[in-house]
């Protein structure tokens, strides 16, 4: 279990977390793997995936037109597995006080499944769910001051804006270095660890 910790007072108003779905929360890869090998029986191994774009995935122009027909249908987004520490995660962010929403670039079809499986594996964690392509633009309109990530450059762009951007560790996204406000961890549990220390042991972290 990840513990609830008190958070710093200079940070009592720096209380809102938005949080990437895919690669974050959600295997999106895995669950693409498991339906590869029901229609194609075709093995993709997530951890060997190197690129983040899906176009081209496998090189099979049929299967790889599947996996694009596959992420665009919103029936795809109403049972992908969550990562094991997710749940502990997000309601330990929950029982500290912060404010969860979802940032995601999902197809805005795809916002109803969306809704559906949120309130079906983490009920009552989520105070709104955002679809958009644009990523900074909406955490600066909610002002949010923590960002957790799968897309590199999305959380550069978090850490450039001066946003604690959480940077949860993939193959595609291995040449991200760290900065001041980027930090790469394991998994969206390790994120919530930083994210609930106090904010002097948290700048240590981060320079590290």
């Amino acid at each position: 279990m990840i513990p609830v910790a008190a958070w710093d007072p200079i940070d009592s108003m720096r209380r809102t977390i938005a949080i990437d779905l895919d690669g974050v929360i959600y295997n999106l890869l895995q669950g693409l793997s498991d339906h590869l090998m029901q229609a194609h029986r075709v093995k993709l191994d997530p951890e060997s995936v190197t690129q983040y774009s899906l176009a081209g995935l496998t090189g099979n122009e049929v299967v790889d037109r599947d996996i694009i027909d596959r992420i665009r249908d919103p029936r795809f987004y109403a049972n992908l597995p969550a990562y094991p520490d997710a749940h502990d995660a997000l309601y330990a962010l929950k029982a500290a006080g912060f404010c969860v929403v979802a940032v995601t670039r999902r197809p805005p079809a795809a916002q109803q499944a969306t809704l559906l499986a949120l309130g079906r594996d983490f009920p009552d964690v989520f105070s709104q769910v955002y679809t958009t392509k644009y990523k900074l633009r909406k955490l600066r309109a909610i002002r949010a001051q923590y960002g957790i990530e799968d897309h590199g450059d999305t959380a550069v762009e978090f850490a450039r804006d001066r946003i604690w951007t959480y940077l949860i560790a993939r193959p595609y996204n291995r040449g991200v270095p760290e900065s001041r406000f980027l930090k790469r961890v394991e998994g969206v549990g390790a994120a919530a660890k930083y994210i609930l220390t106090p904010l002097s042991e948290r700048l240590e972290a981060h320079s590290a």
